[in-house]
């Protein structure tokens, strides 16, 4: 007899034996159905009280590894985002927390995170979403842009960084990043240089890579410039630097970003820079390489990042501002991160992402590039 009808015989005997049984309910009717289709009700094993059994039973060491924190520095976080806020309905706050973090440090399905909470998919995706525009309410808090003594620190943290290689006078760095996201039907603005669709995220941060200024939303297709230009940071320093700035400071950028008083660039490479000049865009590499290192640190803690999947666009600002307020705190706890071993750099030194060579530059702006490459080579 061939193996499949023997099968199929056992299966039919099978359901002639529960048919048959006059104790059947209609739940064993089901599940007769479900061995004749093969279709079987797929069981979740999830970890009740996962925090109070498990996470709480860590050492500091092993959450802080876990959970990107430190317990007192999540504790103070709660406190922070529940001053005017209660928490997810039917879910504690503490958890509620600590599940945001756990989703957005891993790559694990609602569904995962939420069989390890003891929680359905649906709340799980709730609680995330809810929380993270928590975080995001909270920013200016973490994500706070220096002034008074502390821009002074700032300054001086850049001009020790490199000891006699670094760059002088720098108040901090700019780059863009892209955040991966499934395609929007019918929109292919989110299609990006690179060959896939995502957000753009623009940063600037300090020398100890923290972020003191995010601005997020835009398509992958558009040039980092037009994003430069839209922003609200990039309006109040046209407007007037010295309301952001220290007298003689300036913000680093790469090739991407148009040469102003403000944002000095590298000179661009067209085959015939002097040795000033090259040495003079080495410098400022090796500088402006934190902010690179900043979205390595970012993306390599909260892994989720590298592809938010989401449904909702309109979500994904909240999630990577959570992100950048979770980072920011990590740094100020102390949190060591070992990058991995591949280039999260989304840049590359991509000349078709340089801003066009024939735009005007004021004279007296050029002069001032020149004036720091005089003093520095």
């Amino acid at each position: 007899m061939d193996p499949m009808d023997a099968v199929t015989q056992l299966l039919m005997k099978k359901i002639k034996k529960v048919n048959d049984d006059p104790s059947t309910d209609s739940s064993s009717s089901s599940s007769s159905d479900e061995v004749l289709t093969g279709h079987f009700k797929e069981q979740h094993a999830s970890i009740k009280y996962f925090v109070k059994n498990v996470v709480l039973k860590y050492s500091p060491s092993d959450f802080k590894k876990h959970f990107r924190l430190s317990k007192t520095s999540i504790e103070e976080l709660m406190n922070k985002i529940h001053k005017s806020h209660v928490g997810h309905p039917g879910y504690p706050p503490f958890d509620s927390l600590l599940l945001t973090i756990w989703t957005l440090s891993t790559q694990e399905s609602f569904r995962e995170v939420g069989d390890r909470f003891g929680i359905s998919e649906g709340h799980t995706h709730r609680v995330f979403i809810s929380y993270c525009k928590k975080l995001m309410a909270v920013k200016d808090q973490y994500i706070v842009w220096p002034r008074g003594e502390a821009a002074h620190n700032n300054v001086e943290n850049f001009n020790v960084l490199r000891g006699q290689r670094s760059f002088p006078n720098v108040f901090g760095c700019i780059d863009g990043t892209h955040i991966a996201i499934p395609g929007p039907d019918g929109d292919n603005s989110y299609y990006n240089r690179k060959g896939y669709h995502s957000i753009q995220v623009q940063a600037i941060c300090n020398a100890k890579l923290k972020f003191i200024n995010v601005y997020s939303g835009w398509p992958g297709s558009v040039h980092d410039a037009r994003v430069w230009q839209a922003s609200k940071i990039c309006q109040m320093l046209e407007d007037d630097p010295r309301s952001l700035l220290l007298p003689n400071t300036y913000l680093l950028g790469n090739s991407a970003y148009p040469l102003k008083r403000y944002l000095i660039v590298p000179f661009k490479d067209n085959g015939h820079l002097r040795r000033r000049q090259r040495e003079f865009n080495k410098k400022l590499s090796s500088t402006r390489v934190v902010i690179e290192q900043a979205f390595g640190r970012l993306k390599g803690l909260y892994r989720r990042l590298k592809y938010l999947n989401v449904l909702k666009l309109a979500n994904v600002k909240y999630i990577i501002i959570a992100a950048c307020v979770l980072h920011n705190i990590g740094i100020d706890d102390n949190l060591e991160y070992y990058p991995e071993d591949h280039d999260d750099d989304d840049d590359d030194d991509n000349r078709e992402n340089e801003v066009d060579d024939q735009m005007q530059i004021p004279e007296d702006v050029q002069e001032i590039r020149n004036r720091i490459m005089l003093s520095i080579t």
